[in-house]
């Protein structure tokens, strides 16, 4: 039979319980000290398993390519992405190399991913805003994120490339850091900690569509992203013109808004934040191996 799995909030709950029972068996003078014993230990225990799946998780987080493509076939087929054998052979014959394991035992945040990029919908959807609708409508549809409600916070939200950010429609293999960025805890830092979009330096390429891919293809990945042992991640190669920042008139210039992967404690779902604002539960991807040739600048362009 399988373990029971539990969410943050049922854990910290259950270790309150456990807590509160301690208390009463430390009492000299309390009774039935068996029975809560006994509720004691299955407490504790369960909280162990959990914690221990979840490491083991952690540790495994990221599909192997032979999942990737098999997800890659399936998704392909039942969404009409229209995607021929020749590119599924290419991406057989192309895998790389796992990234180089960290030092120390440290979790390993370097994956890679088989990032798909869809053309112009036949529809006239831009490819940009189609491989984003259909990346993130994975995520919801086997995951249980929530549906993306961006585009519904103003009629003039629209979802464009970062300038530099390049892309190329087809399907390709990329190595992401998605733990880029990512500060150590600090107990002097009491406000702005973390690294911000826009201090990525210059010469670093952000991915866009890969993180989706990520997403959809690494469910223990999003399942285990809680901003503190694996961190929360910007899309920081795409850009939300339009979308909301409720400041009035503010000194930041350019004011630039990116998505970001959140929570509510239970489910992920899409949100976004000014490119100069860190948060210190979130990582900001960046590529690690050689951008394919031929790839296209994004300039401001989407849908």
């Amino acid at each position: 039979m399988k373990n029971r799995r539990y969410s943050d909030a049922q854990i910290a709950r259950m270790l309150r319980a456990a807590e509160a029972l301690r208390d009463v068996m430390d009492d000299p003078d309390g009774g039935f000290l068996d029975f809560l014993y006994g509720k004691w230990a299955v407490l504790t225990d369960d909280v162990r398993r959990e914690h221990a799946e979840r490491e083991r998780e952690r540790r495994t987080m990221f599909a192997a390519p032979d999942v990737q493509l098999a997800n890659f076939v399936r998704w392909n087929r039942a969404r009409g992405w229209g995607f021929a054998f020749e590119d599924f052979a290419a991406a057989v014959a192309t895998v790389p190399p796992p990234p180089a394991e960290p030092e120390g035992g440290a979790l390993q945040l370097k994956a890679r991913v088989l990032e798909i990029d869809l053309p112009d919908g036949p529809d006239g959807t831009p490819g940009v805003r189609r491989t984003f609708d259909e990346l993130w409508d994975i995520v919801v549809q086997e995951q249980g994120a929530r549906p993306c409600h961006l585009f519904g916070l103003s009629k003039a939200v629209r979802i464009e490339l970062a300038a530099g950010a390049m892309r190329r429609p087809g399907l390709r293999w990329r190595t992401i850091d998605l733990g880029y960025g990512w500060p150590e805890p600090d107990p002097n830092c009491r406000r702005f900690c973390g690294t911000p979009p826009r201090r990525l330096p210059p010469d670093a390429e952000r991915p866009h569509a890969g993180i989706l891919a990520a997403a959809a293809h690494f469910p223990l990945w999003l399942a285990r992203m809680d901003g503190r042992l694996v961190p929360r991640v910007w899309l920081p190669g795409y850009d939300l013109p339009g979308a909301p920042h409720g400041l009035g008139s503010i000194s930041v210039r350019p004011l630039v808004q990116h998505p970001r992967i959140a929570d509510d404690g239970e489910r992920k779902f899409l949100y976004y934040g000014w490119d100069h604002v860190p948060f210190d539960d979130h990582a900001v991807p960046v590529y690690v191996d050689a951008a394919p040739a031929e790839e296209r600048l994004g300039d401001g362009f989407g849908g």
